[in-house]
């Protein structure tokens, strides 16, 4: 489906776990932590983005062209960046429903990321446009 939306002329598409026809298999505290967190984003830059960090996303070969160089986090926050930036360069972005089933055996630190990514917030909240 991702590749679908960019072949019907979407710049942009990527997977959400957190649209009404997702299915989604994953503890309370991490659905509470994910959806806090994109209500963050939606805040304080004003996107209507639901699901920053889902794995899932494909871009055309023109926005990767022009976003990748101007992303600038290499850890956990590049992607929330990279759908950031598309937003406000004003790309087509299409979100699609995924299935998704959360690892019990993650290892991914929920306090260090949490920190990484308000950084990154804040970072892209007061970042003028290349």
């Amino acid at each position: 489906n991702l590749i679908q939306a960019i072949e019907e002329g979407y710049d942009v598409a990527v997977g959400s776990r957190l649209l009404p026809t997702s299915s989604v298999k994953r503890s309370p505290g991490r659905e509470l932590t994910s959806r806090s967190y994109n209500f963050l984003i939606k805040a304080m830059l004003l996107t209507r983005l639901s699901d920053a960090q889902c794995g899932f996303k494909a871009l055309s070969i023109e926005a990767a062209h022009e976003l990748v160089p101007l992303i600038q986090n290499q850890g956990w926050f590049f992607d929330t960046e990279l759908l950031i930036l598309a937003y406000k360069k004003g790309y087509r972005v299409k979100e699609i429903p995924v299935a998704w089933v959360e690892d019990p055996d993650s290892r991914v630190s929920v306090t260090k990321t949490a920190l990484e990514e308000l950084k990154g917030l804040l970072r892209m909240r007061f970042r003028p446009l290349p």
